[in-house]
């Protein structure tokens, strides 16, 4: 009862049954974000940006006005990484590497697509991971009966 009084007095609902009719279209599991009470700024602006893009939330004074050509800044504004600093689809699109088959996120009523920020790379490297000992190289790490017969001990 505390935890509903303090979600009732801080949401925008006023009775439990306003609360839970939010979450009918959800089914049996999930979990549901309700944005509200955002704030202006000077010019009147909510500080997310709901009308830019029907299909996307933005941060709305935090797109960048590129003073340079046209294409440029086309090209800029239209690359992951420019837009994952204020849209929420494209943050969320690379919030998680793998997705399990039962596992979506829906933004504005349509599935987010996953995608890899390592397919946008030009320049791909692998690099092979050594341990090392306290950092030394040279220092000699225990091998696998000895680290054994530790955990024995």
């Amino acid at each position: 009862m505390e935890n509903l009084s303090l979600l009732l007095r801080w949401s925008p609902y006023s009775s439990e049954t306003d609360l839970l009719k939010q979450f009918d279209n959800m089914g049996s599991h999930g979990t549901k974000v309700i944005v509200y009470n955002l704030w202006f700024n000077d010019e009147g602006i909510t500080e997310l940006d709901f009308d830019t893009d029907p299909k996307d939330i933005r941060i709305a004074w935090d797109i960048k006005k590129l003073g340079t050509k046209p294409a440029w800044k086309r090209i800029q504004e239209e690359h992951i990484v420019e837009r994952f600093r204020y849209s929420l689809r494209v943050y969320l699109s690379i919030l998680y590497l793998r997705l399990s088959t039962t596992f979506q996120i829906i933004l504005r009523g349509e599935a987010v697509k996953p995608h890899s920020i390592a397919d946008d790379l030009k320049l791909v490297q692998f690099v092979k991971y050594s341990p090392q000992c306290s950092g030394d190289v040279e220092a000699m790490c225990l091998n696998t009966q000895q680290r054994k017969e530790i955990l024995m001990i």
